[in-house]
C-alpha cells in the first residue's frame, strides 16, 4: 500500500485491523523508499523492495498520492501487478501548491521547535524529511497521470468518496475515462480520507 503525501502508517492502522485472515499488507514508508527528493528512483527502488519482501504478484494500493507512484510502477512493471485500486488517487496535475507547502513547512517547524533540536543529526534528519516532503507535495498537486492510465493493462478499480475536497469526484470520472476497462466506485457521503476512519469499504470494493 502507497500512502498519501503525509500518509503516515497509524493513519492506515484500521486497514490492517480489518483484513481478512491471512491477508499480507506492507505498508510503504517513503523514506525508505526515497530519498533527498528523487523521485524518478521510485520505480527501480520500489522494484527491489517488491523482490525482497513479495514473492509472487501483488495487489497494489495507492492512496492519494500514492496513486500516482501505483499507476507509474503498475505501467511500468504490470508484471508484477495482479490488480491496481485507487484510492482517490491525486494526479490530475493543475493544482497551486503554495499554501499546502506552506503550511506543511510552518507545521514541521513547530513540531521540531517543541521536541528541540539537540544535535546536528537530528537537524539534518529534519530537513532531509522536509526536502522529501516538500518534493512529494510538489509531484502530488502537478504531476499528471491521465496519459499513463490509458495504457493501464492490470485490472483497475477506482475508489472515490463523493464529498472529497481534495481530488474531487469531478476528477476521478476524468481518470476513470481515460482508464479503459476501468471499474469506478463511489462512496456516497464520504470525503478524502474516509479509508482511514471507514476501512470497510475499502476491502467491501477491492473484489
Amino acid at each position: 500500500m502507497l500512502p498519501g503525501w503525509i500518509g503516515v502508517e497509524k493513519d492506515l492502522q484500521g486497514i490492517k485491523d480489518s483484513a481478512p485472515q491471512d491477508t499480507k499488507i506492507l505498508m510503504v514508508d517513503y523514506k525508505k523508499i526515497l530519498s533527498f527528493g528523487y523521485l524518478d528512483k521510485f520505480n527501480e527502488n520500489f522494484l527491489k523492495y517488491l523482490e525482497k519482501n513479495v514473492s509472487s504478484k501483488c495487489i497494489l494500493v495507492g492512496v492519494s498520492l500514492g496513486g500516482i507512484f501505483a499507476v507509474k510502477f503498475a505501467y511500468s512493471h504490470p508484471e508484477k501487478v495482479e490488480k491496481l485500486i485507487l484510492v482517490d488517487p491525486e494526479g490530475i496535475g493543475r493544482k497551486n501548491p503554495t499554501r499546502e507547502l506552506f503550511n506543511l513547512v510552518r507545521s514541521r517547524i513547530l513540531q521540531r521547535r517543541e521536541k528541540a533540536i539537540l544535535s546536528l543529526d537530528s537537524i539534518g534528519e529534519f530537513f532531509r524529511e522536509l526536502l522529501l516532503q516538500i518534493s512529494l507535495g510538489l509531484y502530488a498537486c502537478t504531476e499528471c497521470i491521465l496519459s499513463d492510465l490509458k495504457s493501464i493493462s492490470v485490472p483497475l478499480t477506482f475508489i472515490w468518496g463523493e464529498k472529497d475536497c481534495v481530488t474531487s469526484l469531478a476528477d476521478g470520472r476524468k481518470m476513470h475515462e481515460a482508464a479503459p476497462n476501468s471499474k469506478f466506485v463511489v462512496l456516497k457521503g464520504l470525503g478524502h480520507d474516509w479509508i482511514a476512519y471507514s476501512p470497510k469499504h475499502f476491502w467491501a470494493n477491492i473484489t
